[in-house]
């Protein structure tokens, strides 16, 4: 139970950095940035367990709950990470929630529903962000994988076949 304790109290901070880093302003590179605070905080967080006594005396000593909390941050940030490109993107059934909330009394209409529904741009999006990222570039309207790119697509690849996932969304 320490040890979870510890290991919530190290995400929270990471967290609360990238929540005080995103008021002050939003980087341009958002999944790298993401990595350099949540990955940057953990050997940080495992130094300071080490170097105060007082905050480690409660955890049993050793490496092997360093390893623990290390795998859970690592863990916790990496499904921090892939879920807040969900959140980064504006869901269409909230939108079209917020769009009725924010309607007259008189309501929307189904065509102002459908009219919403198609401006959202949720693709295009997606790969502004890949391509923000590094992951993608376009030539002539043309995209391929940069090298970068190819590193996560053999990485999910290889997570697939881990878990005999076929190919799809």
């Amino acid at each position: 139970m320490r040890l979870t304790a510890v290991s919530v109290v190290l995400f929270l901070l990471a967290f609360t950095l990238h929540w005080l880093a995103w008021r002050v302003r939003i980087p341009q590179r958002q999944t790298l940035a993401l990595l350099l605070i949540f990955l940057g905080t953990l050997p940080l967080g495992l130094l300071v367990l080490v170097s105060l006594p007082e905050l480690y005396a409660p955890v049993p000593a050793g490496l092997a709950p360093l390893v623990q909390v290390a795998l859970f941050h690592i863990s916790a940030a990496f499904v921090y990470i892939v879920l807040y490109s969900l959140l980064e993107e504006q869901s269409p059934t909230l939108s079209l929630v917020k769009l009725v909330a924010d309607a007259p009394a008189s309501g929307r209409t189904r065509a102002e529903l459908f009219a919403h529904l198609e401006a959202i741009q949720t693709l295009q999006s997606r790969l502004e962000a890949l391509l923000r990222d590094g992951l993608l570039r376009e030539e002539n309207g043309v995209y391929h994988l940069t090298s970068k790119g190819r590193s996560w697509a053999r990485i999910f690849r290889w997570w697939r076949s881990i878990l005999n996932i076929g190919v799809g969304g």
